[in-house]
């Protein structure tokens, strides 16, 4: 059985799978206090408002991201980043000038806002898996019945590679032309800035992985990758219609479980 299937089995031995190996590290304690964090975040989001303020236009806007409740995030004992391709308002790709953040940490994670509920169902699912001791879809409560499941994506953070709005369906080859060096490298540092343990990518690894360093020596099974103590997860975006949204989300919970669990072994016995 491929440890990197989409389904419901593990294998309890992860010492095969190549390079899953922490090197050391604790990649589950921030290195820098909470003020510290904060305040890079703050010049972070600063810098991606100045650089979007070049190719923006008054149709076209940037729609801010990032990480939805700071506090929450710095001390939740798994931090998840999800990264997606971009956002999207209108047909014409026009739109913008929003702050998703600030959506995310009151009316969506509320239950107010249940709009594109096709991408926003999966990502809530998994991630209250993920932050509620590893659970599987069939234990989770539904989402319109425990408040608890919304509450979770203010534990989150949540980017696009393409920060001005998009269209409802964009190719690979024209969002690599759209996006230039200079925001690519702010993606980048998103990432290595908000310090996630798990990075699942929507179908967007293969627009960083250049950009982020991996490279054969950190590769798992198809195309997901280990490296310096952090696992990306190289996925399909949560409305893909491929497989159920159970097995979906069960696969993402269940591949964080595995690597915790190989983490706090190999850690145990160093």
């Amino acid at each position: 059985m491929s440890y990197w299937r989409y389904d419901n089995q593990q294998t309890s031995d992860l010492s095969s799978c190549r390079s899953f190996l922490f090197c050391g590290q604790n990649p589950h304690t921030m290195n820098i206090s909470f003020e510290q964090f904060r305040t890079e975040v703050a010049a972070l989001q600063q810098d991606i408002r100045t650089e979007l303020k070049k190719r923006q236009t008054p149709n076209r806007q940037l729609i801010e991201d990032g990480i939805v409740n700071i506090d929450e995030y710095y001390h939740s004992p798994l931090r998840v980043l999800w990264v997606l391709k971009e956002p999207y308002c209108d047909k014409k790709g026009g739109g913008g000038g929003w702050n998703m953040v600030q959506d995310l940490n009151t009316r969506r994670a509320e239950g107010k806002d249940r709009g594109a509920w096709q991408t926003w169902y999966p990502i809530t699912y998994a991630s209250y898996g993920l932050l509620n001791g590893f659970k599987q879809y069939a234990e989770m409560p539904q989402i319109n019945r425990d408040p608890a499941v919304w509450l979770s994506l203010k534990k989150i953070a949540f980017i696009n590679f393409q920060k001005l709005p998009g269209k409802p369906q964009t190719n690979m080859a024209d969002l690599q032309k759209q996006v230039p060096a200079e925001e690519r490298a702010l993606v980048v540092r998103q990432i290595k800035t908000y310090r996630p343990h798990i990075v699942i990518f929507g179908s967007t690894l293969e627009l960083l992985k250049n950009d982020l360093g991996l490279t054969g020596e950190h590769e798992l099974e198809k195309g997901h990758c280990q490296k310096d103590g952090v696992l990306y997860l190289n996925l399909k975006h949560p409305a893909q219609l491929d497989i159920s949204r159970e097995t979906y989300v069960n696969w993402i919970v269940n591949r964080a479980k595995q690597y915790q669990d190989f983490y706090l072994k190999s850690n145990t016995h160093a």
